[in-house]
């Protein structure tokens, strides 16, 4: 009963990550797609900026994983660390795959709409994952600052990237 009651978070992981696959590898097969992607006069800024981005963004999650791993280690509880950071390792490899299928899309309105619904949606998930996991597994968070530094920088980002997106070119 319990593996059923945890589907739904569950779905929440898979689906997006299911359409994406299926929108990339719809426009995948398009000769004329991949001519346009390069000739694009922004595509080595881009690529850039896509690799810079998510070289911080693994070097940040590495450091907070560690300071995590840290904490639990300290109380003893380093048994607990496998069961209780599985999905929040997982959160950064879906985002890759899913900001890799909107990288090569042909279409970057529907990915900039897409990337902020997905964006904010994944914001609420962390803050519901932060509530709902310690009380599932009757525990506490290890590092409850830790969450509350994650959860916030994730919101500034995002409030940025609104921001920029809406911002006139």
């Amino acid at each position: 009963m319990n593996k059923l009651a945890s589907m739904p978070l569950v779905l929440l992981f898979i689906l997006p990550l299911c359409f994406t696959l299926f929108v990339v590898l719809a426009s995948g097969f398009d000769a004329a797609g991949w001519a346009a992607l390069m000739q694009h006069p922004q595509l080595v800024h881009g690529l850039g900026l896509s690799f810079a981005t998510g070289i911080g963004a693994t070097i940040i999650s590495l450091m907070m994983a560690l300071l995590i791993a840290a904490s639990y280690f300290e109380r003893g509880q380093l048994s607990k660390l496998g069961t209780s950071l599985g999905m929040m390792l997982a959160v950064p490899h879906l985002a890759f795959a899913i900001g890799f299928g909107f990288l090569i899309m042909p279409s970057g309105l529907l990915a900039r709409i897409l990337a902020q619904i997905f964006g904010w949606v994944g914001l609420f998930i962390m803050g519901f994952a932060y509530q709902a996991f310690p009380q599932k597994w009757q525990t506490r968070l290890a590092a409850p600052k830790l969450a509350v530094a994650v959860f916030v920088a994730m919101l500034v980002g995002l409030t940025l990237k609104t921001v920029g997106l809406a911002a006139p070119a």
